[in-house]
């Protein structure tokens, strides 16, 4: 089949875009997921496209389009492949860098953009305006903190929060970035707060974030039944063991857990939760338990694999496009003996090289660090085996 063909959708007035897709030359996105903090780092795209009339030139004060070429116009990036229509990054315009024409060449403009969580990263905000009371669940004190945000002037943006399973004491009221502050009360659940592609602010909590698992899983695979992917990239290694680990909200008596056989085979390994506002002990010392279950042994670990959607595998292409954070996956890796290397993953990051005709796609891949019995599931592999996983609380 044909490649995707590509459309970015440039905001000029509110609610008015026009589709750059067919004058660009090179996009890059880049969401990634920081897996020492287990937290997901503000989101990137770049797109450079021609210009072939000067008509998206800032300088050009009679161009059709140069006086939109300004910070916070919103970008859509998206894919067609196949009569569906799959979105790769929503963000905010940040930087505009033109390049005049020279000779054959023509003009060209680059554009950066960041997503949600970039744009909350940079909305300072102080007293939280709503849900901001001791007792409020983690869910609502983070919708709480993004309403805070759009009064002091974040762009509106969709969004979808659970409940939550924890509760939080009163907000400090101190001085810090929106996102900082949401991400205090996502460390206190032990959830997960992440923009989607295609433009919603989102946030699952642990019940939430195991639920996930009794989805059916997409298998890649480098041989056999499965998506054929192109590279994958193993670890086995002591980066993410934690053998003694204390929750320390303010307020609050810390709790430390350990694990002396992980401490005699590896040696103390300290983990210290302090950006965390839980209000009461038996959340402190549970989520200490919790991480100190999942981290405090080595596991081998696949870090990403990447995928050429370029459509010549009509599957792999579909399955690239439509991948979104938390889905389940396996990922099975052969070894020179012809022996099956099986992992259960959830995708937590994604980075996309576009070109004419090149679609590269680099899965950023995390274990599960949290379980639960989900019943009536289809999915053999979902939830948690007693005497084995570490289960959620």
């Amino acid at each position: 089949m044909a490649s995707p063909t590509l459309h970015v959708y440039f905001e000029t007035t509110p609610g008015v875009f026009i589709d750059l897709g067919d004058k660009v030359i090179k996009t890059t996105i880049s969401q990634p997921f920081d897996r020492n903090n287990d937290s997901f780092i503000a989101g990137t795209a770049s797109f450079t496209f021609t210009d072939t009339t000067g008509a998206f030139n800032p300088a050009n004060t009679s161009s059709t389009y140069g006086q939109y070429m300004v910070p916070m116009q919103k970008v859509m990036i998206q894919a067609d492949y196949a009569g569906t229509t799959y979105s790769l990054f929503t963000g905010w315009a940040q930087k505009f860098s033109y390049r005049n024409s020279f000779g054959d060449d023509v003009a060209t403009m680059s554009i950066e953009v960041i997503d949600g969580l970039g744009v909350l990263a940079q909305t300072t905000i102080s007293n939280v305006m709503y849900y901001q009371t001791n007792g409020q669940t983690t869910g609502y004190r983070i919708y709480g903190i993004l309403l805070t945000a759009l009064y002091y002037g974040a762009p509106a943006m969709d969004n979808f929060i659970y409940v939550g399973g924890s509760y939080c004491q009163a907000d400090p009221g101190t001085t810090r970035t929106a996102l900082q502050a949401m991400q205090t009360a996502d460390n206190t659940e032990n959830g997960a707060l992440f923009f989607t592609p295609n433009g919603v602010l989102t946030w699952l909590s642990r019940d939430q974030i195991y639920r996930r698992s009794s989805a059916t899983p997409t298998t890649f695979t480098d041989q056999g039944a499965g998506i054929t992917y192109q590279d994958v990239s193993y670890a086995y290694d002591t980066d993410f063991i934690a053998n003694f680990v204390t929750v320390s909200p303010p307020g609050l008596t810390p709790y430390s857990v350990y694990s002396p056989s992980s401490i005699a085979n590896y040696f103390q390994r300290n983990l210290i939760r302090n950006d965390v506002i839980m209000n009461n002990d038996y959340d402190s010392y549970n989520q200490a338990l919790q991480l100190l279950y999942g981290r405090q042994e080595p596991i081998l670990r696949i870090s990403n694999f990447s995928l050429n959607a370029d459509g010549s595998d009509a599957t792999r292409t579909a399955a690239a496009l439509a991948m979104d954070y938390y889905d389940p996956i396996i990922v099975v890796r052969h070894d020179p003996a012809n022996v099956a290397i099986s992992k259960n993953l959830y995708c937590v990051g994604f980075t996309w090289n576009i070109s004419q005709n090149k679609w590269n796609c680099t899965v950023q891949t995390a274990e599960p660090d949290l379980y639960g019995f989900v019943l009536d599931s289809s999915n053999v592999l979902a939830g948690g085996i007693l005497g084995t996983n570490q289960l959620t609380y």
